[in-house]
């Protein structure tokens, strides 16, 4: 039975993968998977754009992109795009995006092994890896397989893995061999996601300090030197993408505003602005309590917005996973077993911490900002919490039947357990943003994409507001129409590419405005071409 869930758990996962056009859902997507296989195939994270830097506008890019000097490289942190790369470097790209489905059976059945091995009981690991599987957070954003988050947590489980488990232990390799394993995987989760290296490293260091009386110095030196050496190569990779070591897509800006026209090479390093996590807390020491601030809460501190966001995404969208845990985190405060203390007093110092630092931010991953939807990215940045909280969901549920007679509490236990199936798979795949409407625009995606490439030559310009998640690399894009940077050099790039506008159907008074207003002083006018369902390709022509 085990085996048969895992395998339809990984199935269920490809939905949007399985049968459908190459195309993604979201920007982020379309990025990893673009630079995904150009280093699957060619060892790379640059596309070439030379037109940002010959008009010295800096402008012809996607989404979850940025421009830097002649090339197009990703604008977040590259270990996902290298890790899948590397893998389709092996086995062949076909094979890219099967990694975060892999991935995240694989860290189902290390997350039972180390529960098992944590305390002791079989049917508590049991329901543990149950839950994460079912966990409409985690089993929504396995089938969004070229976002990043269920790779970043996987590799988590698995250092967790190595130091609880100490699976090399099953062939006699030495003690310290798991802790290689555990090194290099809390290394992975860094590059894959930097931005977590703080409350990363907190936990690191309380785990170690609650375990040093079986944890040597040597092991924890081979820990962190592991982690520094899988590390270099990130180095090395962000030095040649971004000119800089410390670098990453979030941090690098280019400033074209001194390049030439002619093409000829500028300096990169007099362009390039890098501010690290590292040379913040390095100011912060000065005594700038505001760099601090910067550095430990980057969106500030929005209380209102912290009350509504852990209400909606972290009880209202999954209330049958949210009260289990509840449940099982009051049975653990009533009772005194130091290791379960351990992990509720762990998940909910590291709830408050990322509450406050994503719940602060309002994201606006949906045409209406108001709605609540599994694909906000609230969900995905939270996975770590979501993980931590399946044991507790265990325990609740294991106390309950614990209550009852043996068959009686099989009984519950098979109940309540179908019916967080049916609510969970509800949430992932029924609604706007779930995997089957999803699938289902990849076909409308894939339609539009082939009208407009048939309209258009390889060597256009279009601006987009949204399609570029499907146009780029076959087009190069703008993003957005709506924006007075773009607007003004409209006349800059008719004097070297045909450029058209893609996007909602123009009512005829906006129209009329653009070619009687807005576009005269950029000396062009726009006219429609095709119309494809609610939106139209229009051709932004020169007039004299």
């Amino acid at each position: 039975m085990k085996r048969f869930l895992l395998i339809l758990f990984f199935f269920s996962t490809l939905t949007l993968v399985l049968g459908t056009p190459h195309v993604s859902n979201s920007p982020d997507e379309r990025a990893n998977t673009i630079f995904a296989e150009l280093f699957a195939e060619e060892q790379s994270l640059e596309i070439s754009e030379p037109l940002n830097l010959t008009t010295g506008l800096g402008i012809v890019y996607p989404r979850s992109t940025i421009p830097f000097h002649d090339s197009i490289v990703p604008g977040s942190f590259i270990g996902f795009q290298v890790l899948t790369g590397a893998i389709g470097f092996v086995v062949g790209s076909w094979s890219i995006e099967l990694a975060t489905p892999l991935l995240a059976v694989l860290a189902i059945l290390a997350w039972h092994s180390t529960i098992r091995k944590l305390f002791k009981h079989d049917r508590l690991a049991d329901l543990s890896a149950f839950f994460l599987m079912i966990h409409p957070a985690f089993w929504y954003y396995t089938g969004r397989t070229m976002m990043h988050n269920v790779a970043f947590l996987a590799a988590l489980v698995f250092v967790l893995w190595f130091v609880v488990v100490q699976p090399f232990k099953r062939w006699s390799w030495p003690d310290w061999s798991n802790f290689v394993g555990a090194g290099a995987f809390f290394a992975l989760a860094l590059a894959i996601r930097t931005s977590e290296a703080l409350w990363m490293a907190a936990i690191a260091l309380l785990l170690l300090w609650w375990s040093r009386q079986r944890v040597t110095w040597g092991q924890r030196i081979i820990f962190v030197g592991v982690c520094l050496i899988a590390l270099l190569p990130l180095g090395l990779l962000q030095q040649n993408v971004y000119g800089s070591v410390w670098a990453n897509g979030y941090t690098t800006n280019y400033n074209y505003s001194q390049d030439r026209d002619d093409g000829d090479p500028v300096d990169d390093t007099a362009y390039l602005l890098v501010e690290t996590t590292f040379e913040k807390l390095a100011g912060a020491v000065g005594g700038a309590g505001e760099r601090v601030a910067d550095v430990l809460f980057p969106f500030g501190i929005h209380e209102a917005n912290i009350l509504r966001n852990v209400r909606d995404y972290g009880f209202l969208l999954y209330p049958w996973m949210s009260l289990l845990a509840l449940a099982g985190g009051m049975i653990v405060l009533a009772r005194k077993d130091t290791r379960w203390r351990r992990l509720l007093w762990i998940t909910l110092g590291l709830a408050v911490w990322l509450g406050i630092v994503y719940g602060s931010w309002s994201f606006s991953d949906s045409p209406d900002p108001s709605a609540m939807s599994i694909g906000n990215s609230h969900v995905r940045y939270w996975l770590p919490l979501f993980l931590l909280s399946t044991p507790f969901c265990a325990l609740a549920l294991q106390s309950l039947s614990e209550k009852m007679s043996e068959k009686l509490g099989d009984r519950m236990v098979w109940g309540v357990g179908a019916l967080c199936v049916l609510l969970s798979s509800l949430a992932v795949f029924a609604g706007d943003d779930g995997l089957l409407s999803t699938r289902a625009r990849l076909f409308d995606y894939e339609q539009a994409r082939e009208v407009i490439l048939s309209e258009t030559d390889a060597d256009d310009v279009i601006i987009v507001d949204h399609a570029d998640k499907y146009l780029f690399p076959d087009r190069s894009v703008i993003v957005p129409l709506r924006d007075e940077t773009n607007y003004n050099a409209i006349n800059v790039l008719l004097t070297q590419v045909d450029l058209y506008y893609f996007g909602i159907t123009l009512p005829p008074e906006d129209v009329a405005y653009l070619n009687e207003d807005r576009l005269v002083s950029e000396g062009a006018r726009i006219d429609p071409v095709v119309t494809v369902d609610e939106e139209t390709l229009y051709r932004i022509s020169a007039v004299e």
